[in-house]
């Protein structure tokens, strides 16, 4: 849980308030941030938006990443729209890197730059919080997962084709020893096609079933 005795926190209806100045004329423009730490390896490189949402406290949570890093780069309009969904007094705060930042906002919170089409604010650190680990999986274990399926499908596909030929053949049974009873033929006793009948519906049904479950599943 991050402690923020001593720290004074903006509110959404401030960012709100702020970018509304933006709306019309910058709606496209990218939202970006300078932490007066860097969350990652370059030290240069501003931070954008992948994510927000409200924590344990009830604040809410904005997560940022270096700007090279595969995030969301939300834009003005964006932005706007997200944080519309939340009240107005719920206070805001951002995390990456392992750390926690406020935003600054003495004599405004976003400061425009012309030349790059963004808005960019200042964060102060003010805290840290334990990162996640994230599962790596390499990709030899990819491969071999991707192996081990094909396997089970190329099975799967056999043991079908192989069940539709057997149910093939049990109907072609059934439907001789039916044409069998109805021609009253000589060859085989009465009682004969009868059980071949009763047979060959016995069979149809386990065929049919096995089938439909192995499509179900």
């Amino acid at each position: 849980m991050k402690k923020i005795d001593n720290i004074k926190l903006i509110t959404v209806g401030d960012l709100l308030k702020e970018l509304k100045k933006y709306e019309k004329k910058h709606w496209d423009w990218n939202v970006e941030i300078s932490t007066d730490k860097p969350i990652g390896e370059d030290d240069d490189l501003p931070c954008i938006i992948i994510g927000m949402g409200l924590d344990e406290d009830g604040d809410l949570r904005i997560e940022i990443e270096e700007e090279w890093a595969d995030g969301g780069d939300y834009y003005v309009a964006e932005f706007l729209e997200h944080l519309r969904d939340f009240d107005h007094a719920t206070r805001v705060y951002l995390a990456g890197g392992g750390l926690l930042f406020s935003i600054d906002n003495r004599g405004g919170i976003f400061a425009a730059t012309e030349d790059d089409d963004t808005l960019i604010c200042d964060a102060s650190v003010f805290g840290e919080y334990q990162e996640e680990p994230t599962l790596r999986i390499s990709e030899s274990d990819i491969n071999d997962r991707v192996d081990t399926v094909r396997k089970i499908n190329s099975s799967d596909r056999k043991g079908t084709i192989a069940l539709v030929s057997l149910t093939a053949v049990i109907l072609f049974g059934l439907c001789y020893n039916v044409y069998a009873l109805i021609a009253h033929s000589t060859r085989h006793a009465v009682w004969e096609n009868i059980g071949g009948v009763v047979l060959c519906v016995v069979l149809l049904i386990v065929c049919g079933g096995t089938l439909f479950y192995s499509k179900d599943k």
